[in-house]
Parts: structure tokens; sequence; C-alpha cells
């Protein structure tokens, strides 16, 4: 690769004159710098921004056939007028544009459709000599296009391969713009470039920001629901646990021995047990006087208040309805009994099987409600036993402490009829099994 040195000199005249002209100040058409010949080169685009690089000037790379390539140079942005100009001119063999500025020639030649020679020139001398190296290259005529020039005497208009054509108006109102020829501003080229690169950047991290942004949401939902999940199990374990908290069956039943083996003791000879009721966590017993005077009464109510009860009668007629005596357990005792969910058929099928051989023949009356709470279901079960005796009664209620159940009521009436000198009992009871 290697500079044309006859016309390096020429070519590398710096266009300061020319840009200040009023004429050229408008003109989107601009000459090259200088050219490079890459024929035989291995050229590519690194090679060629790195020429660029060192001329401190934009390059503009073309090809001009299939063998030949030319790397041009400008310090301008705009487009080539010597390529606009063969483009124009259907790339002639031989052909010359000269246009006069105030105190320069604008040159433009072409041969063998490509361009030749491209530069701004000082003295006719220096268009002379290209028309005569132009002239030499073959025998084949050439065509000269003049504007702006007055005196053409200079020219050897006499021979016979050189025919001149003068111009009314510059060629370059009659050329228009191929952006094959463009030469842009590398710093322009880079604008862009940056502008890109900053908007494909500012889009891949719009995107990155919105992935994580939408994974950070899902992570808060998964939480949120993860936390509405643990809240329903809490609110199901409270409204469990609120249902199950409650006295103990064993709890319940001694009691109520307690209560009525400590009541009957001390008014058998005068009074008369006829039922005995747990209810709201209250035993209720019912008693009747064998004989109506107010001395029944008094004994009665020393007894009831010895053993912490109290007591309450119709004053009138106390000898019909007699008298009824409440206790209330001592809350400090209340015993907390929870088994949270579980299956509550199973359940129910094992107690009553479980206490199959001491009730058989004892039920009289059974029947069931089924309720479908908020987070788990509630079996109601109201079942009726006659002639029970009291140790029965004690292990029946007892052993409901092994199940998620509890007493909701017991209704118990001494039954002497059985012929014994034992008191059995005539049994109510409701218990709440819980589960799911």
């Amino acid at each position: 690769m290697e500079f044309k040195n006859s016309l390096f000199r020429t070519k590398m005249r710096t266009k300061e004159k020319s840009n200040k002209k009023g004429n050229k100040k408008d003109n989107k058409f601009i000459l090259a710098s200088h050219r490079l010949d890459l024929s035989n080169e291995d050229i590519n685009t690194k090679s060629i921004n790195q020429m660029a690089r060192g001329n401190r000037n934009h390059g503009r790379f073309y090809c001009v056939n299939e063998k030949e390539k030319q790397l041009v140079f400008t310090k301008e942005k705009g487009f080539l007028l010597a390529e606009s100009i063969a483009e124009y001119k259907q790339h002639p063999h031989k052909f010359m544009y000269i246009e006069k500025n105030e105190d320069t020639y604008t040159l433009v030649s072409i041969y063998n459709g490509n361009v030749f020679f491209d530069g701004e020139l000082d003295q006719e001398s220096q268009i002379i000599g290209q028309i005569e190296i132009l002239e030499n290259l073959d025998e084949i005529p050439m065509t000269i296009s003049i504007f702006g020039i007055e005196d053409v005497s200079f020219i050897d208009v006499d021979s016979h391969t050189i025919s001149i054509d003068v111009l009314d108006s510059s060629i370059c109102s009659s050329l228009k713009g191929n952006k094959l020829y463009l030469s842009q501003d590398p710093a322009e080229r880079n604008k862009r470039k940056r502008v890109i690169l900053l908007l494909f950047i500012t889009v891949v991290l719009s995107i990155v920001v919105c992935v994580i942004f939408y994974l950070h949401m899902k992570k808060v939902e998964r939480e949120q629901e993860l936390m509405r999940q643990n809240m329903k199990k809490v609110d199901i374990y409270q409204a469990y646990k609120s249902a199950m908290d409650d006295y103990s069956a064993t709890y319940i039943i001694t009691n109520l021995s307690k209560e009525f083996t400590q009541l009957n003791s001390q008014i058998h000879s005068a009074w008369s047990i006829g039922r005995i009721q747990y209810q709201g966590h209250k035993f209720i017993f019912s008693v009747m006087p064998k004989k109506s005077d107010s001395v029944q009464i008094s004994m009665l109510l020393h007894c009831v208040k010895s053993l912490g009860g109290v007591l309450s009668w119709n004053q009138s007629d106390f000898g019909k309805s007699g008298a009824v005596i409440t206790f209330s357990p001592n809350h400090k005792e209340k015993k907390h009994k929870l088994y949270y969910i579980t299956p509550i058929k199973p359940q129910v099928i094992h107690y009553f099987q479980s206490m199959q051989m001491l009730l058989k023949g004892k039920i009289t009356d059974s029947n069931y409600i089924t309720r479908k709470l908020s987070s788990y279901k509630n079996v109601e079960i109201d079942t009726s036993f006659n002639d029970l005796s009291l140790n029965v009664l004690n292990y029946m209620i007892t052993n409901l402490d092994h199940y998620p159940a509890k007493i909701s009521s017991l209704d118990i009436t001494p039954n002497n009829d059985n012929g014994s000198n034992y008191i059995n009992f005539n049994v109510k009871l409701v218990i709440n099994f819980y589960g799911e």
C-alpha cells in the first residue's frame, strides 16, 4: 500500500480557505483529504479504523471493483464530491470537472469509471498538469466540464482528444447525496454508539430491575400466603383450644361424687336427694324433705353452709317443691386438656366400644348431632343410661379424659328401685367430641 506521491502534496492542501467561501458554506458535498489504494491488501474494518485514527481524519471505505479498493480520508462530514460526480456521470472513462472559486479551483478527474483525482488547486498551471496527466493515460478522448471560468484559453482546445463543456450552473446543484459516499464525523458515530449502548444498558438494567422486583414481590406474596396459612392454623388451634379448655371429666365426677357422698351422709335422715345435675360448671342437687317443718330447713341450711354450697327454696311450699343446693367447683382446680385436631369418628367409636361391656343393657336412649365449625367438627352425643352404679358412672366419665371430648351436661337421678341396699343412678349424659 502506498500513496500516490505525484498527487499527494496537492491533495493534502487545507480546505480552510474554501470553507470560508459563501458558495461553499451550505454545500453538503466535500473533497477528500487524501486517498489510499488498497489493491491486493488484506484489509478489514479494524485496520481501517486504525488508519483513520492515525491520520486524525474520518475514514470512508468502499470497493471500486472486485480487484481494487480505496480508503478515503476527509476532514469534514458530508457526501464525497468526486464519487458523487462519477455516479452522476455514470462512471465515464475520461472526465474532468473544474469549478472556479474566489481564489482556488475545485478539480475532479475520473478515469476508467473511477475517481482518479480530486482536490483544491491554486494555479491554472496545476490544472494544466492534471489535464496532461489524464490525457496521457491513453488515446481515448476526454470531456472537461467547466463552471465559473470566463477565460478558458489556458486549456489547449485545439487538441483533438479534449472537448470542453462550459456549464451555466455548478454541477453540485444537480447532484443528489448517495449514502454510499457519506462521510460522517467519528465523534457523531461514537456518540450514536454511546447513545445506543446507553439505551441498551438502560433496557437491560430495567429488565433486571423488573425481574428483581417481580421475584421480590413473588417472595413477599409467598411469605404473606405462608403467614396467612400459619395464622389460619393458629386460629384453628386457638378455637380448638378454647373449645377443649374446660374442667376434666375426672375432676367433674370426682367432685360430684364427693359432694353427693358428703351431702347424703349428713341429710339422709331428713332429706332425700331426688336429682343431681352438672350444668354451666355447677353441681345442682334437688332435695325433698321427709318432714315438712322449719327444723328441716335449718338443719339443711347449716349442712349446706358447712359444705360450701348455696341453698335456695320456696319458703311457703318447700314441702312439695323441696330445695335446690348449688355447688360451684374451685376454679383454681380447672384443668387444661388439649388434643388438637384428631379424626373425630374413630374417637367416638373407640370410646363406646371400650364401654360396651360395662354399659351392656344400660343404654336406654342415644342420639347425636354433628356440627361443622369454622375449622373443625363437633359431635354432640346425648345418651341416657339406666341403673348405673356410682363406680361404673365414675369409670365411664373418667375415661373421657383419654379422648378429645368434654362433658356439656350431666343429669343424675338416684334409683332405689333395684331392690338392693346400694344406690344406683339413672343418667342422662351429653358429651361433645371435637376433631376433624
